[in-house]
C-alpha cells in the first residue's frame, strides 16, 4: 500500500487530506510541522512514497525546506506542495516537487497522486476515487 507523510499545521486541512487519501486506498501518517515530519520520516522513510507538505508552518523549517531535505536525505519520495498563498507558488521548488494551490479538490488532489506522480492504483481505488468525485463536484476543500 503506498504511503503518504501530510505535513499541515491546521488540524482540519490535515485531517480532510488524510480523509480524501485514505478513501482512495492510500495509507497516510501526519505531521503538525516540519520538526514532527522529520521525525516520522526518519522512522518510516522506507515505507513512505509521497511527502505532502503545507509552506508556512510553525517552527523554523517551512514546507519547501522540508521537501529538501525529504529529497537529499530520502531521494526516493516525492514531494507534493501546497500553499493558499500566490506568493508561495511561484518559489523554486526541488527538482522532483509538485505544487498545487490551495485550495484544493479532492479530485484535484488524487489526480496529482495518480497521474502526475504515476502512483499505482490500490485495488479498488478507482471505485473510491469515482465516490470521492461525486462527493466533492462542486465543493472545495483545503
Amino acid at each position: 500500500m503506498v504511503r503518504i507523510l501530510v505535513v499541515e499545521d491546521d488540524a482540519l486541512i490535515r485531517a480532510v487530506a488524510i480523509d480524501v487519501l485514505e478513501d482512495a486506498g492510500f495509507a497516510a501518517l501526519e505531521a503538525e510541522n516540519a520538526m514532527e515530519a522529520i521525525s516520522v520520516l526518519d522512522e518510516h522513510a522506507e515505507d513512505i512514497a509521497v511527502l505532502l507538505t503545507d509552506v508556512r508552518m510553525p517552527g523554523t523549517i517551512d514546507g519547501i525546506t522540508l521537501a529538501k531535505i525529504a529529497e537529499k536525505t530520502w531521494p526516493w519520495i516525492c514531494a507534493v506542495i501546497t500553499s493558499g498563498s500566490p506568493v508561495q507558488a511561484h518559489k523554486p521548488l526541488p527538482k522532483t516537487a509538485k505544487f498545487i494551490m490551495k485550495p484544493w479538490a479532492a479530485d484535484a488532489l488524487l489526480a496529482l497522486f495518480l497521474h502526475d506522480l504515476a502512483l499505482p492504483p490500490e485495488e479498488g481505488l478507482r471505485l473510491a476515487v469515482q465516490t470521492t468525485r461525486e462527493r466533492t463536484e462542486h465543493r472545495v476543500l483545503w
